[in-house]
């Protein structure tokens, strides 16, 4: 895209990223959402009929593949081998700190479901957890593996503008402004 069709706000270094907003014109290519595969593993203690209830509901919003996988540390390796090959992209959504610390080794995006057994578990390297399924859709799924993989997250999108935060491939254009 042309320099002329990009303007450029710095945003704030208290937001928990260091990046500002490129501002593009939408002749750019659009950010669509990224995962297409979404893989869950909880416990006893989160009722059936709550995770039946989301799973319909990103089901209705969602056309990549919602699986469950047990806890066992193989098939989380399995699952990156078989994500690798296929270009899949996935992220975990588990009440299982150990399901996360074999996430995480993998490098698969996660997210840990917070129950009160796992309420007084070590969360250091556990960067994101939710308390219930509301507001856990699509879209809050894509910008958490986002975070995890470094992509940068749209802010705005309208029919003629892309709102989204700069890179550092951003850079030059900067200097060129």
């Amino acid at each position: 895209a042309d320099v002329k069709s990009k303007l450029w706000y710095t945003g704030n270094k208290g937001t928990g990223t260091d990046a500002g907003a490129l501002i593009k014109s939408k002749t750019d290519k659009k950010m669509d959402k990224i995962i297409d595969k979404i893989w869950f593993d909880f416990s006893d203690t989160v009722e059936e009929r709550e995770i039946n209830q989301w799973i319909e509901t990103i089901k209705s919003e969602f056309q990549g593949k919602v699986e469950h996988f047990e806890n066992i540390p193989d098939e989380v390796e399995q699952v990156q081998n078989a994500a690798d090959k296929s270009g899949e992209k996935g992220i975990l959504l588990t009440d299982k700190t150990t399901q996360c610390m074999n996430a995480k080794e993998k490098e698969i995006p996660y997210i840990l479901y917070l129950t009160e057994e796992n309420k007084g578990a070590d969360f250091a390297d556990i960067p994101y957890a939710v308390e219930g399924f509301e507001g856990v859709d699509v879209a809050f799924l894509d910008e958490i593996y986002r975070r995890f993989k470094g992509i940068p997250w749209t802010i705005l999108e309208t029919k003629r503008l892309l709102v989204r935060e700069t890179t550092e491939e951003d850079l030059d254009a900067l200097y060129e402004v």
